[in-house]
């Protein structure tokens, strides 16, 4: 195995406190969670207690970062522990964050980042209708200016995190005509006057829970409530898609390895070795590729988050990782699917259960 250089002591510290904090709080009430239909707010706080909600902003705002590293450490124990309702969950209340941080005023960032930081604030980001902010194409959502506020109005559907929100960082447009030439970003506070939620939409194939629709009649933001200047959402949006496209490559090799080790220790005499006349690649365990395969995307994930961390990865790069790592994913999981450590039919439910939701996606 190709040695990590990424990572010091503080962060394996940190991933094993990690480990253990997402192994007796969230796989023991996995089915409690996905039964209820979202993240209680028991959770949530001692998820922020743990430090989880804080790894992308600064001491000031109530994160507890000690570098770019420890995001990197919660991305790969999360895909890990495969469950992937709570990391969409999470990532979501993170991008909103994150937009509050790069682009809010410092009082908008005093009044919401500490108490997002500490679980006591959900967030969710609201872009537009397909659940993934890469897919930017403006919004359906609209504002006008009055005074010191924007009314907005509007329907936004299959909002994730959107049914337990307390905030949700939403993409309006100024002129529906132009949509993303005019998207703007605004901060709404679930409490402000003509915001309500339909009901939670259940469990779909994309994994996430707490799917609702906002319902947005002649609602009152204040104008300091703006993330950043008018018509700039596209802008923000693609300055975060590396990290965005980055986030489900990680997550997919950490399931990956996690499910290469479900399967127990290579077996092969003399170790997975490389193809020989008297030991033809064609007749190796399909485990020794499969080994080989994940180690690669392993070295190449490594190189783009020590780009990505620099702040030199391209969008194409990232998206270039997303893609491969996912589409290797699939087929690897369905590889391990066939085994598990006694050489058997079944595999554990963590590898099963992930082959579904790879294969429904």
């Amino acid at each position: 195995m190709i040695a990590r250089t990424l990572f010091r002591e503080e962060h394996r510290r940190f991933r094993e406190a990690l480990r253990s904090f997402i192994e007796t709080e969230f796989v023991v009430d996995y089915r409690r969670i996905r039964d209820q239909g979202h993240v209680d707010r028991e959770t949530w706080r001692k998820t922020g207690a743990g430090g989880l909600l804080g790894t992308v902003l600064s001491q000031t705002c109530g994160g507890d970062l000690a570098g770019g590293l420890r995001r990197i450490v919660l991305l790969e124990e999360l895909g890990r522990a495969d469950a992937p309702e709570l990391l969409g969950m999470l990532l979501h209340s993170d991008r909103a964050a994150r937009l509050i941080a790069g682009h809010g005023s410092d009082a908008l960032k005093r009044k919401y980042l500490p108490r997002m930081a500490a679980g006591e604030l959900i967030g969710a980001l609201a872009d537009d209708d397909s659940l993934d902010p890469l897919a930017h194409t403006g919004s359906d959502i609209t504002a006008v200016r009055r005074g010191d506020h924007y009314v907005v109005n509007g329907v936004k559907r299959l909002v994730a995190n959107g049914h337990p929100a307390d905030l949700v960082v939403l993409a309006v447009a100024f002129d529906p005509s132009r949509r993303a030439d005019s998207a703007s970003l605004l901060v709404v506070d679930t409490s402000m006057p003509g915001f309500s939620k339909g009901p939670r939409v259940g469990d779909l194939a994309c994994g996430y829970l707490g799917l609702a629709e906002l319902h947005f009649d002649e609602v009152p933001v204040p104008a300091e409530n703006l993330l950043g200047e008018e018509n700039a959402s596209y802008r923000y949006l693609e300055q975060e898609r590396p990290g965005y496209c980055m986030e489900a490559a990680i997550c997919a090799v950490a399931r990956m390895e996690a499910a290469l080790e479900s399967t127990g220790p290579c077996t092969c005499e003399g170790g997975c070795r490389s193809s020989t006349a008297g030991n033809p690649a064609s007749v190796r365990p399909p485990l020794c590729e499969t080994r080989t395969e994940i180690r690669v995307a392993r070295v190449f994930v490594d190189r783009c988050i020590e780009l990505l961390l620099a702040g030199v990865l391209s969008s194409a790069d990232a998206l270039l990782a997303r893609q491969w790592i996912s589409h290797l994913a699939r087929r690897v999981l369905q590889t391990c699917r066939k085994f598990d450590h006694n050489g058997g039919l079944w595999l554990s439910l963590l590898v099963a259960e992930a082959v579904d939701r790879s294969e429904s996606g």
